[in-house]
């Protein structure tokens, strides 16, 4: 046996290019986490660039808001087959978060070059994910997550 790898090309599609809002936040009760977006599609080698804004309607303690990269790769045969591969940027120390209080706070990502770009077959799927956090102490983390498209090049 041998194995050699085979690049697959996959360009974007032009399909998420719209600027929004998107997501919903885990804990809605208590804060609303969203991530503001110029699109949801880039090619490696890109930045990637938005803004998360947290909207508190409790008052509570994080301990750092950061957002993170995701790249999930996913085959289903067996249970235990998810992998996930998280590139974290800090964008603020521990705050008190009190209502009325809205932050909005600017991350930039440069994607990775090579990485495997975003497909899903029957037997695999490869995903990335922007993910907002706010951790928080004894507490679970309070998240947002949004998938995005990660592609090799755009269509000429």
């Amino acid at each position: 046996e041998d194995r050699v790898d085979l690049p697959v090309f996959a360009s974007a599609p032009g399909m998420s290019v719209q600027p929004g809002e998107y997501s919903v936040s885990s804990e809605p009760g208590e804060t609303d986490l969203a991530f503001f977006l110029p699109g949801k599609e880039w090619v490696m080698g890109e930045t990637i660039a938005g803004q998360l804004q947290v909207r508190p309607k409790k008052e509570f303690d994080v301990t750092e808001i950061r957002v993170e990269l995701v790249r999930r790769q996913s085959v289903p045969k067996d249970l235990g087959n998810v992998r996930e591969v998280s590139m974290p940027v800090k964008l603020s120390d521990g705050t008190r978060l009190t209502p009325g209080q809205n932050i909005t706070l600017t991350f930039n990502f440069a994607i990775p070059t090579p990485v495997p770009a975003t497909f899903s077959t029957p037997n695999s799927t490869h995903q990335w994910i922007l993910r907002g956090v706010l951790a928080r102490r004894l507490r679970p983390d309070t998240i947002v997550e949004e998938e995005i498209f990660i592609y090799n090049g755009r269509q000429k």
